[in-house]
This record gives C-alpha cells, sequence and structure tokens, in this order.
C-alpha cells in the first residue's frame, strides 16, 4: 500500500515491469536449481526427498527437465521473434502508407453503416453504402481474392455485432455470421465477394427491423385493456375487474400493460378520463362538478387536481383558454 502511494507510484510501476520481464528467465532458473538438486542427491537419501518423495531419483527425471526447460526457451524465443516481427512489419506498413499519402475509408462513414444495421434502417444502410469512397480500404493481403474475403469477414463480423447490439439474439447473430463468411471462402472473385458482405449487412438490418416491428406491436390483451377502459370511463375502473374478465393474472396484466405502454393502467385510466373532460370542456356547458361526476372521479377537486397534473392548467382555465381562442376566430372572420 506505501508503494502505490502517489510518491512512490513510479517505483512500484518500475518494479512491476522488471518482475514480469524477468519472470521466464526465473522460471527457467528455478527449473535449472531443480536439475541440480537431481543430480546432486543420489549420493544422500535425506537430500533426494527433497526432489522425490521415494529418494528415486533417475536421469529419466533429469531428461524430462531439460527438455522443460529446452521448450520453454525456445518458445521465449520464437515469441519474441514474432514479435520483433510483427513490430518491423508495423513500421514498414506506416512508412509506406505515410509515401503514398494513403489515407484509410474514413472511421465515421463505417460507423454509420453500423448504426444503421443497429437501428434496423435498412434504407439508410442502402444510403450509407451508396456514398462515393473516400480513402483506401487497408491493405489486408497481396492477393485480390484474398484481399476481398478478409474485408468481407471483417465487415460481416462487424455487422453481426451491431445486429446484436440492435436486439437480435447473440447466438443467431453469430450463425448468420458464420453462413455468410464461409459463403465468401468458397467464392474466387472479388465482385462476388462483395456482393455476398452487402447481402449479410442487409440480411442482418432486416432482421433488426422486424424485430423492432415486432415489439412495437401492441399485445392482445394491451389492445382489450384500451377497449375497456375506453368503454368504462364513467365507471370505477379495477384492473381486477378486468384481470376477470380476461380471465388472466392481475399482477401479470399490470406487468404486461407497463411494459408494452410503459404506463400503469392506472395512470392510463386517467389521462383517457382528462382526454374525454377536455372534449366535455370544450362542447359541452357541463360543470365542473358535472363532469367530474361523469367520469366518475371522487370529487369535483380531485378532478381539478389531476386534470392540472396531466395538462398543466386548470379545467376552468383550460375552458377559458379555449373560449378565448374561440372568439378571437370568430372576431378576424367577422
Amino acid at each position: 500500500n506505501i508503494l502505490m502511494n502517489d510518491k512512490f507510484f513510479d517505483v512500484a510501476k518500475a518494479y512491476i515491469l522488471y518482475r514480469e520481464k524477468h519472470k521466464q528467465a526465473r522460471f527457467i532458473r528455478e527449473r535449472i536449481d531443480y536439475m541440480n538438486k537431481y543430480s546432486q542427491s543420489h549420493d544422500n537419501a535425506a537430500t533426494s526427498s527433497e526432489t522425490d518423495a521415494n529418494a528415486n531419483v533417475t536421469m529419466k527425471n533429469v531428461a524430462n527437465l531439460e527438455g522443460e526447460v529446452y521448450k520453454t526457451t525456445n518458445r521465449i524465443i520464437q515469441r519474441q521473434r514474432m514479435k520483433d516481427k510483427l513490430e518491423q512489419n508495423l513500421v514498414e506498413t506506416i512508412i509506406s502508407r505515410q509515401e503514398q499519402e494513403a489515407a484509410h475509408t474514413p472511421y465515421n462513414q463505417e460507423m454509420r453503416e453500423m448504426k444503421s444495421i443497429e437501428e434496423g434502417n435498412v434504407e439508410v444502410l442502402r444510403q450509407v453504402i451508396a456514398e462515393p469512397v473516400v480513402g483506401e480500404r487497408g491493405v489486408l493481403s497481396s492477393d485480390a481474392v484474398r484481399q476481398a474475403k478478409n474485408i468481407a469477414i471483417s465487415m460481416i463480423t462487424l455487422a453481426s455485432r451491431a445486429a446484436i447490439d440492435g436486439g437480435i439474439n447473440a447466438e443467431i447473430a453469430f450463425t448468420v455470421c458464420d453462413s455468410y463468411i464461409r459463403m465468401t471462402e468458397s467464392l474466387s472473385q472479388p465482385e462476388q465477394i462483395e456482393t455476398v458482405m452487402r447481402e449479410a449487412e442487409y440480411k442482418l438490418a432486416e432482421m433488426v427491423r422486424q424485430l423492432k416491428v415486432k415489439e412495437e406491436l401492441p399485445h392482445p390483451l394491451v389492445k382489450k385493456v384500451k377497449d375497456y377502459i375506453f368503454c368504462n370511463l364513467q365507471s370505477d375502473i379495477k384492473v381486477s375487474d378486468m384481470a376477470e374478465q380476461f380471465a388472466v393474472n392481475a399482477d401479470y396484466l399490470s406487468f404486461l400493460f407497463h411494459k408494452s405502454t410503459g404506463k400503469t393502467i392506472s395512470r392510463y385510466v386517467l389521462e383517457e378520463k382528462v382526454k374525454a373532460a377536455e372534449s366535455m370542456l370544450v362542447y359541452t356547458d357541463n360543470s365542473l362538478q358535472e363532469i367530474a361526476f361523469v367520469l366518475n372521479f371522487s370529487s369535483q377537486s380531485h378532478f381539478s387536481t389531476v386534470f392540472r397534473k396531466i395538462v398543466g392548467v386548470t379545467p376552468r382555465q383550460y375552458r377559458d383558454m379555449y373560449t378565448m381562442d374561440k372568439s378571437a376566430e370568430l372576431s378576424s372572420q367577422s
């Protein structure tokens, strides 16, 4: 904890880096020390027990350890050589693109493609794809066919992830991705490969679109609830009565309605009653008390409180506003 204080952070960081750097070297050193113990323990049973529970040290044990050290050392060397080669290749690629003054296709264009898939907007996707290509795609292979396949693999994979973000089941999206990528591998013309790549994008975008349309369709029970409320605005509407009529659990009905509309049933009832009240305030001469009674509010005060909470003005103010607007309209016509 002391080392991680601001004052000693650099020291702690240096220590951690040093420890990681020499971790493999320590591993090899430990194996060599262990081998030395093996080779020195055959004359002393007490010493040999440290390395072999049966004090049975054999050349086979040593040979196995020697092979282990050799394989570990070889892996380290091969890994470092690969790392050096990758670094060299990266530097050469950067220098080459700088010399050619070549820029990649803009990132925002790619993101707009993926966003249209995530939103299920097939038309926007077509528009983005049809845009003039600015910049150049990355060079992933010196062979034109392999280049097209690598690009297709990258784009189809990105498109499948965008579809998942749009709500498509991950396993389904992965399966679509696998299917279209396998199709590209069977082709030998870059134009055909690009066609498959685009079809994969359209397919995934269309899947998201269909999912969103399906989610927007109300559940049949939700429509029944709305119809029931509309026909019974002048009554005391209870969830329990609707649940009994529709032969479902009341809690389930409330949950389903809220999930579909984002509102509770009681809130929806009050909003519908207020809508009816608005019409009555404008097109009838009924008093506020009469309107409250017709719509089954407990009192005129309760009606006014609910109305103001939802509309923003009192029922009387609402009626006066409409009367003033109507008078002004009549005056202008005359």
